[in-house]
C-alpha cells in the first residue's frame, strides 16, 4: 500500500525551466551531472521536483494534451505575488471563491497555482 508521494520527475530542456520553478517559490536542493543530462532537485510547498535537463528531448504539445500527468497543483500563501508576472495565466475562481490559475512552464508542462484560503483567513484575522 502506498504511504505517500516521494517526488515528481520532469524533463526540462534548459535552466530556463528550472528558473521558472524557482520563481514560483521552489528552492534548489541538489544538482549533479549524469552521463548525458543534469539532475536538478527542487523543493517547495511540501513537494519534491526532480528534473532531468536534456535539451534534445521532443517538445510537449499543449493541444491536444498528451497522455500522462495533465498538471500538478501547488497551494501558495501569496497568490497575487506568484501570478502577477504571468500575463498568459488563465485565472479562475471555484465555487468557494478560491482563486486559482493555470500556468505553463517553458517546456509546456501545465501547473495549477491555488490560493491558500486558510493562510488568507489567518492574515485577515491578524
Amino acid at each position: 500500500m502506498a504511504t505517500g508521494l516521494h517526488h515528481i520527475s520532469l524533463i526540462a530542456s534548459s535552466d530556463k525551466t528550472i528558473n521558472f520553478y524557482l520563481d514560483l517559490g521552489f528552492r534548489e536542493t541538489s544538482r549533479r551531472k549524469r552521463l548525458d543530462t543534469t539532475e536538478v532537485v527542487l523543493e517547495g510547498y511540501g513537494i519534491v521536483l526532480e528534473f532531468l535537463v536534456d535539451r534534445f528531448r521532443p517538445k510537449r504539445d499543449r493541444i491536444p494534451e498528451p497522455l500522462g500527468i495533465r498538471y500538478f497543483s501547488i497551494v501558495v500563501d501569496d497568490y497575487e505575488s506568484i501570478v502577477r508576472n504571468y500575463t498568459d495565466a488563465h485565472r479562475m475562481r471555484d465555487v468557494s471563491g478560491e482563486r486559482y490559475c493555470y500556468l505553463w512552464d517553458p517546456d509546456g508542462q501545465k501547473i495549477e497555482v491555488r490560493e491558500d484560503m486558510e493562510a488568507k483567513r489567518k492574515a485577515q484575522e491578524s
